[in-house]
């Protein structure tokens, strides 16, 4: 038996419209219209949102009246029951009108939104209440206005709904509601005394549905908008609202939950810190809960929202994964929490839980999971109808065959909003035409001729694209045998090189074409009716007090998935018929690549669980990797992602294994050329590698000591020298009047002249900063290293104090001179004459003479226990040239571009001039064939 309520009206008020409210109740009443009058207030307290329901119970109509304050929490708490009566009513008598006035103070973007979806009529005080008012009050019926109120396509295409358009999302009011009571306790108590530690307290929502079920519009332009309306008060107790995310999960969910803490906790975004809110979450998995429990006000409640929760367990990193999952079940679980969360997954993607090793344990005992059921016929009218009553649509003659055509179709709210869509972009005097539906096939047939036109347009803006698109839409779809296949996010990067053939710019055109770019459609979006294949996710967005992160790494996703899926069967020939035909025959076309990937999945999940020697067996070959390489898969974190690149890594061993010598031979080969070094030289790049090891010594110089302590000083003697037998005394250049040499303190000198090998090896050091010397006339190795200047000398000796942490520079001139003459009066070390084979020069009787020098160590060392001091090649000093000496012999000087002295004589020189008082000098930078060093170190 209907139960039809008294015919009595419920007036929903602010305190601040009371006078407002008085006028208008007389009013009604003069009209014949009771209004409820309360015999005694309803107030918090135990049973009194019962006390509050019996009173809305008796009433047959709602009015709201709305001033300047809005819809203030306890009127929002009267709408919600009065929506429930509306949307969810027992039977036709307890179907509940409702109807909104708005005074002139009253700001109508305030209205919350599914109050917002019933007609307003503008009221004031000192005028008649409107006569449509008390026509629709009479009659019990739903208020329409014919004012058009909007401008833009009231149809949302493809495209998922936003928070911002909660006023134009309507077929799912009766689930929105469903859904917020669910929240909280289901006792109808005091919200301050709400229990929160009951295990009855619910925190957590899951909406289960087809991934075409438009879970991801139902959160966010129906459950957002009320939570921040704080839809949620009466039963958890939390006033204001914080909403974290909406998120999708990414490679990295928990850096996602890190931004997402900081944009809800920290309002400045100059003060956001998201590594240092990262870094806090990696240690411990209370960090979550912690934050949140440390805003100082105690009425704030936080719901974090992830939606297409699948993506946790197909794309994210294992690691992060688990942490992700650790902070939801710790924040979930702890009693004084205030942390809530809504979830939505695709059903076919449910057994994932079994991954979480936290939620899981919970999830069937503290999860409220929602099935979200198909859109019913009368909501699709809704969908229909009241968007067109909005911008003054005539759609009556469209309905009856669009309402036909969806019976059989899953997933068909996206398909009616593409269809309205398309045919108000062709409308006809504020009308869609019937006509023109029929002809392109209904909303199924719609879809399929636009994607085609979509296409045909790509091919005409850039050629020969519409295969590398096709091969982009095979790459966002993850196969299934049974022809269900679902959708999967590749990165931006990744698509780019598909779409582009590894050309990154045709690539990014083909993305911003099938996402539906201005710029790249170059205003042709109209001709293909606005339809869009593709979105890219990971930007951030903000609207309102909504605030999403920016995420440094963005995705492409298909926008809808039955673009991939099997409609049904042919009649005539039993085939699949998929709702975009062309997409659906490339991805059967491409069996092949079907095929091998299934069989990566499978050979990647035997990987996955193989364990030693057998880890490294079941790898992948040449072969297999070619094949795998078309599916185009470089996810490094998906199990086949790890598969293809462990394979990867063990044919480079292998291979590396295998070529060793010729890739050392052909890349050694290269570096001496690049060097001009000579082709010997492959080996010693080889050496020089085995040094780096650590397998071999480092070539630094052998020092000797030089003791100095009691040696009495030492007289140089006068020399006159000759040039082609003539005296030359006016030559201050070549020789110097004798002088005393004495040292104060012991220092010590390289054995020998620093070779070409020890100074190579600094130089393979500085990684290409510094160039190889010329090579010296009869090689390298251990000659002595010529063609060098007085700047190269001093940066290889301080590379050598660097690396040894001792003190090496050039010595002295005086230093230079007493270690050659070693305690001696002669004119060489060993005697007065020049003897034969006793050094190199031009008539020394080596068999180096005149021609090149000698490797070190190639004559008799001095009673020091020094090489090659008579000689083979001059040696740079630190001493400044002077003509005279006046102590600067026994100084090292560094002022920029005065002339060194070097010492010694060299291959070049006849005889004479390698005795003691032999000297010569040039400017710092001067190299040549025949001029070297040798290193000083002084403890």
């Amino acid at each position: 038996m209907t139960h039809v309520p008294s015919q009595q009206i419920f007036l929903s008020y602010s305190p601040t419209d009371g006078e407002a409210a008085t006028i208008l109740r007389i009013e009604l009443e003069k009209a014949g219209m009771p209004v409820f009058r309360e015999e005694s207030p309803v107030r918090l307290g135990d049973g009194w949102l019962y006390s509050l329901k019996d009173r809305l119970q008796s009433c047959s109509v709602f009015i709201m009246l709305i001033g300047r304050e809005g819809v203030q929490q306890w009127n929002s708490v009267e709408m919600q029951l009065a929506l429930a009566r509306n949307l969810l009513p027992t039977d036709d008598g307890q179907w509940l009108p409702i109807y909104s006035l708005l005074l002139p103070d009253a700001d109508p973007k305030k209205i919350p939104p599914l109050l917002s979806h019933f007609q307003a009529l503008p009221w004031q005080i000192d005028s008649a209440v409107p006569k449509m008012l008390l026509t629709a009050i009479r009659s019990r019926t739903e208020l329409f206005s014919v004012a058009k109120q909007l401008d833009s396509c009231p149809y949302m295409g493809l495209t998922t709904f936003q928070r911002g358009h909660a006023p134009l999302f309507f077929g799912r009011r009766k689930e929105t509601l469903e859904i917020i009571r669910y929240f909280g306790t289901q006792s109808q108590i005091n919200p301050d005394r709400i229990r929160r530690e009951d295990d009855q307290f619910c925190r957590w929502i899951q909406i289960e549905g087809s991934s075409v079920s438009g879970k991801s519009s139902l959160i966010n332009a129906g459950l957002m908008p009320l939570i921040e309306q704080g839809a949620l008060w009466p039963r958890t107790g939390f006033k204001t609202w914080k909403i974290l995310g909406p998120m999708v999960p990414s490679e990295n969910p928990l850096q996602q939950l890190a931004e997402l803490l900081e944009c809800a906790l920290i309002k400045d975004p100059d003060e956001r810190d998201f590594s240092r809110s990262y870094k806090q979450l990696l240690p411990d998995d209370t960090v979550l809960n912690k934050r949140l429990n440390a805003v100082k006000d105690p009425n704030v409640g936080f719901v974090l929202i992830v939606d297409q929760f699948e993506e946790l367990f197909t794309l994210s990193n294992k690691n992060e994964q688990r942490r992700f999952d650790a902070q939801l079940a710790n924040a979930l679980l702890e009693k004084d929490s205030r942390f809530f969360l809504m979830t939505s997954i695709a059903t076919g993607f449910l057994e994932g839980f079994e991954h979480l090793l936290y939620l899981s344990e919970w999830y069937n005992t503290r999860c409220k999971r929602y099935a979200l059921p198909s859109v019913s016929q009368t909501a699709l009218r809704d969908i229909i109808e009241r968007p067109a009553r909005l911008c003054g649509l005539d759609v009556k003659d469209i309905v009856p065959d669009i309402l036909a055509d969806a019976k059989n179709e899953v997933g068909v709210l996206p398909l009616v909003e593409n269809a309205l869509h398309y045919l108000w972009e062709h409308q006809h005097d504020n009308r869609l035409s019937p006509t023109l539906y029929q002809q392109k096939g209904g909303i199924a047939g719609l879809l399929e001729t636009q994607a085609d036109d979509l296409l045909a347009c790509l091919e005409q803006e850039i050629p020969d694209s519409k295969a590398d698109a096709l091969k982009l839409l095979l790459a966002l779809t993850r196969i299934s045998p049974d022809g269900r296949h679902t959708r999967q996010r590749i990165a931006l990067d990744e698509a780019r090189h598909i779409a582009g053939r590894d050309d990154v710019q045709r690539g990014q055109k083909i993305i911003d074409f099938l996402s539906g770019k201005p710029d790249a459609s170059q205003g042709s979006q109209k001709s293909k009716g606005g339809l869009r294949l593709l979105t890219i996710v990971g930007a951030g967005e903000s609207s309102g007090n909504y605030q999403m992160p920016l995420y440094k790494q963005q995705f492409v996703d298909l926008l809808y998935e039955p673009l991939i899926r099997a409609r049904g069967q042919d009649e005539n020939t039993g085939q699949l018929v998929g709702y975009w035909q062309t997409l659906y025959e490339y991805i059967g076309n491409s069996s092949q690549t079907n095929n091998y990937q299934h069989l990566l999945m499978q050979r990647a999940k035997v990987w996955e669980h193989s364990r030693g020697f057998w880890r490294w067996w079941h790898l992948a070959g040449w072969s297999d990797l070619w094949a795998y390489h078309k599916l185009g898969v470089s996810n490094s974190e998906s199990a086949e992602g790890r598969f293809i690149h462990w394979s990867k890594v063990a044919l480079g061993v292998k291979t590396a294994l295998q070529v060793l010598v010729l890739a050392f031979v052909g890349q050694s080969f290269y570096w001496t050329q690049k060097h001009n070094l000579p082709v010997s030289y492959m080996l010693m790049q080889q050496r020089f590698r085995l040094i780096d090891a650590g397998f071999l010594p480092k070539p630094f110089p052998e020092m000797v000591a030089i003791e100095v302590d009691d040696i009495a000083p030492v007289i140089e003697p006068n020399i006159a020298f000759f040039d082609d037998g003539e005296p030359v005394l006016q030559e201050p250049k070549f020789a110097t009047p004798g002088t005393e040499i004495s040292l104060a303190k012991h220092f010590f000198l390289s054995k020998y002249e620093i070779t070409y090998q020890q100074f190579d090896y600094y130089v393979w050091q500085q990684d290409g900063k510094v160039e190889y010397p010329a090579t010296a006339k009869g090689g390298r190795n251990q000659l002595p290293v010529v063609n060098v200047s007085w700047y190269d000398a001093n940066a290889y000796l301080t590379w050598l104090s660097d690396k040894t942490h001792k003190h090496y520079r050039l010595p002295t001139e005086a230093e230079w001179r007493y270690s050659d003459r070693a305690k001696t009066t002669t004119d060489y070390w060993w005697g007065d004459g020049i003897g034969k084979n006793k050094a190199n020069c031009t008539d020394c009787g080596s068999a180096w003479d005149g021609e090149q020098s000698a490797p070190v160590g190639s004559f008799a060392a001095n009673s020091f226990g020094l090489y090659d001091t008579v000689g083979n090649v001059h040696e740079w000093t630190c001493s400044v040239w002077k003509e005279q000496p006046d102590g600067n012999e026994y100084t090292c000087a560094f002022q920029s571009g005065a002339s060194r002295v070097f010492l010694g004589g060299s291959w070049r020189n006849r005889s004479i001039f390698l005795l003691y008082s032999s000297r010569d000098w040039d400017v710092p930078g001067y190299t040549s064939d025949n001029l070297g060093f040798r290193a000083a170190r002084i403890d």
